[in-house]
């Protein structure tokens, strides 16, 4: 074969594979829901202020909270921050994992427990605020 046609070719084989490889890629960038569906009718939605402010009234209840990514833990995705620029929740969660940026806005659903007097949700859910 000439060198043209070989060019042609590999061209063609190049434009092939960038194709097929795009959706695929397109699909890597992550997820931006983790867990469990969060559900409005199981859990009640609560703003950090007042969880914080009257804590005992949600220990052992399912709320969901919305707010930025502070920390997150870096080694496998565990656990979580969730800030309102004032307040700052520590969430765990143990069914699955998250990788987030700080700064994210976020949704999380889960049960409060306390833990050396101070609040912390075991995350079940997690949605991505676009």
């Amino acid at each position: 074969m000439s060198k043209r046609i070989l060019l042609l070719l590999s061209g063609a084989a190049i434009v092939t594979l960038i194709l097929i490889a795009f959706p695929v890629l397109r699909g890597v960038k992550g997820s931006s829901k983790y867990g469990t569906p969060i559900d409005t009718t199981e859990a009640q939605t609560v703003e950090l202020t007042s969880l914080f402010a009257n804590t005992q009234a949600y220990v052992g209840k399912k709320v969901i909270v919305d707010g930025q990514a502070g920390q997150v833990c870096q080694t496998s995705g565990c656990w979580i921050t969730v800030t309102d620029g004032a307040n700052q929740l520590f969430v765990q969660f143990y069914d699955f994992t998250v990788k987030l940026r700080p700064g994210t806005r976020i949704r999380v659903q889960g049960e409060v427990r306390i833990q050396n007097n101070a609040p912390y949700l075991v995350g079940q859910g997690v949605e991505v605020i676009r």
